[in-house]
């Protein structure tokens, strides 16, 4: 089925880096025709390009500026957004950027039908400096209970929280790493191998 190229606005809605994968997204053009809209024709490919979409329409849909950046490996997305307004994206604590990155899995999952994929989004390196923090935190508690012999618990962790502990002490020769609890009593627990 052949289609008419759009002509593009003057200020594009995406601008492409050399890369083709960084978006500078503008809130005031919407290109309607870029939408995909459930039920029309076939379900779109996942691909760096579909994901860098929803996020610029995401984004539009918020009135805020900024800029994505979209990577991939394997079944992994990456979203690193940078935006002046990175506060109001994060939210207190992160519950914003943990909505946007629902948000934005969820309405994949609904256009494309595909189920086996995560995606991460991280605002300003938001994300990325409290994993930090939580590593070292992490190896600061499994030196402690190396010496001491005796195990500690870590409370108030989100499942995402507990990931980032287990995966950093998998291999530390002194301790081990336990979930414990259900639901929102669910904690971490640091003790001696």
């Amino acid at each position: 089925m052949a289609t008419k190229a759009a002509a593009k606005p003057k200020h594009s809605p995406i601008t492409p880096s050399p890369s083709g994968r960084t978006l500078r997204v503008n809130p005031k053009v919407i290109d309607p025709e870029a939408q995909t809209r459930k039920g029309e024709g076939p379900k779109p490919f996942l691909d760096e390009n579909f994901v860098a979409e929803q996020v610029r329409q995401i984004i539009e849909k918020l009135g805020v500026s900024a800029t994505a950046e979209v990577s991939r490996m394997d079944k992994t997305f990456t979203v690193d957004i940078s935006s002046s307004d990175s506060s109001l994206l994060i939210g207190k604590y992160g519950v914003n950027l943990d909505s946007l990155q629902f948000i934005l899995a969820v309405r994949i999952k609904t256009l494309t039908g595909e189920e086996d994929f995560e995606i991460f989004v991280d605002i300003d390196g938001w994300r990325r400096q409290k994993e930090d923090k939580l590593k070292n935190m992490a190896l600061s508690v499994a030196d402690e209970v190396a010496k001491s012999g005796k195990p500690e618990s870590l409370f108030n962790l989100k499942a995402s929280e507990r990931r980032v502990i287990h995966t950093v002490l998998t291999d530390h020769p002194k301790v081990q790493t336990i979930s414990e609890g259900e639901g929102l009593d669910r904690y971490l627990v640091i003790k001696p191998k």
